[in-house]
């Protein structure tokens, strides 16, 4: 079975991982700090978060649900033949994936550092746990849009689900200049992201920890939607 260690070596030699999660991610963050200036300490913090945020979220939707997608077949037959179980994979795996969050936060603020202004406190490392977290409910998404769809549709639709992705998160609540249709606002608040990108703006210990117990919610429901998908799938599989 591939290692943990092997899994993360695999994924960053791909180059989509690379571009979507890592490269993009750090221009997003140049171009912000350079179109404003010299921001100060505490602006350069939340720029630098709310960039990585979109790696961290590019890395479960785009990459984890193609590996998912892409290996779920020969998982589940070695999960018959051998003593290594799927489930212990996909925690494998989410332990990987959560390694290249922490790896796409750590470029964030090393770029941060040299030409940000950026300064690493205790607020900025406790969101940075909050942003792995957060990284999880990306994650259980993955998983579940990998378990659903075939790797050629995933492949196909990665463009239209990193800039859907985009349209969510970018909040007014994060960015004012940005003004945003009504309904799509509406639709923001539907999502953690909106709450996560205000906890990001405000600092606030209670804020944070709403924002905690709100993620928490919602990557429950995703792992239940998950469970009861694959006991469907399973089961239509046996019946076929």
């Amino acid at each position: 079975m591939i290692s943990i260690l092997q899994q993360i070596k695999n994924t960053l030699q791909n180059k989509r991982f690379v571009f979507f999660t890592i490269v993009f991610p750090v221009v997003f963050y140049i171009f912000f700090v350079t179109q404003m200036g010299r921001v100060n300490v505490e602006s350069s913090g939340m720029i630098a978060l709310f960039s990585a945020m979109f790696g961290i979220a590019g890395s479960g939707l785009n990459t984890f649900s193609q590996k998912v997608s892409k290996e779920k077949e020969y998982y589940q037959i070695m999960n018959k033949i051998s003593p290594h179980s799927y489930g212990k994979y996909m925690v494998e795996s989410v332990l990987a994936q959560t390694v290249l969050n922490f790896l796409i936060l750590c470029c964030i603020t090393i770029v941060g550092l040299v030409i940000g202004n950026l300064h690493v406190d205790g607020t900025y490392v406790l969101i940075c746990v909050l942003s792995l977290y957060f990284g999880l409910y990306y994650i259980l998404i993955g998983f579940l849009l990998g378990t659903i769809f075939d790797n050629d549709i995933l492949a196909s639709a990665s463009m239209p689900i990193f800039f859907g992705f985009m349209i969510l998160n970018i909040t007014p609540n994060i960015i004012p200049a940005i003004k945003l249709p009504g309904f799509i606002v509406s639709i923001q608040k539907v999502f953690p992201a909106y709450y996560y990108n205000g906890a990001l703006a405000s600092g606030g210990d209670k804020q944070l920890f709403e924002v905690f117990l709100l993620i928490t919610v919602y990557s429950l429901v995703v792992a239940l939607i998950s469970v009861v998908i694959n006991g469907y799938l399973k089961i239509k599989e046996r019946n076929a």
